[in-house]
């Protein structure tokens, strides 16, 4: 509800009264699809280079570290993490959350993700509750330079996703 306390505070303080949308990659991206389940203010998403669901995403980490999924490692460690950082991390499911986003959402992964792989991004675009999606794939892009390798042309299709879903709100 992060995103929610920022959109209120901004209305609160300087007087802001939207359209609002968000944008978030990777764990940020996470934020944003639960953000769009949640919060009615929101009229559009841009999410990039996104997980399914972090439980699996922490699997896939451990098995490009080790070369091997080790559950009984991976639990008992994600057990204490739930515990330090005082949260679930199954709770971190925008899979889940992705079924109640019923406004536009543009969904951005790099075909050659080697964090978190193009199966995760396809995943949201078929879990999203919205009519209004699209799911776009930059060829040749890692996890860290969606941005660099999708260049102007990304770009042009983010804004123009804003520029399009913003306005059709006003």
């Amino acid at each position: 509800y992060d995103v929610s306390d920022c959109i209120t505070f901004a209305e609160q303080k300087f007087g802001i009264t939207g359209p609002y949308a968000v944008h978030g990659s990777s764990m940020g991206g996470a934020i944003a699809m639960q953000a769009l389940a949640v919060e009615p203010r929101l009229q559009c998403g841009v999410i990039m280079s996104t997980f399914a669901t972090l439980h699996e995403t922490m699997y896939d980490y451990m098995e490009q570290i080790f070369g091997i999924r080790w559950q009984w490692i991976g639990e008992p460690v994600m057990k204490k993490s739930e515990r330090i950082a005082r949260f679930s991390i199954d709770d971190v499911a925008p899979e889940q959350y992705a079924r109640n986003v019923h406004c536009p959402v543009l969904l951005v992964h790099g075909d050659s993700d080697e964090k978190i792989y193009l199966k995760y991004g396809e995943r949201l675009y078929n879990a999203l509750g919205s009519q209004d999606k699209q799911l776009k794939v930059i060829k040749g892009a890692k996890h860290l330079d969606v941005d660099t390798v999708g260049a102007d042309s990304l770009q042009t299709t983010i804004a123009e996703w804003m520029n399009t879903h913003l306005n059709q709100s006003r």
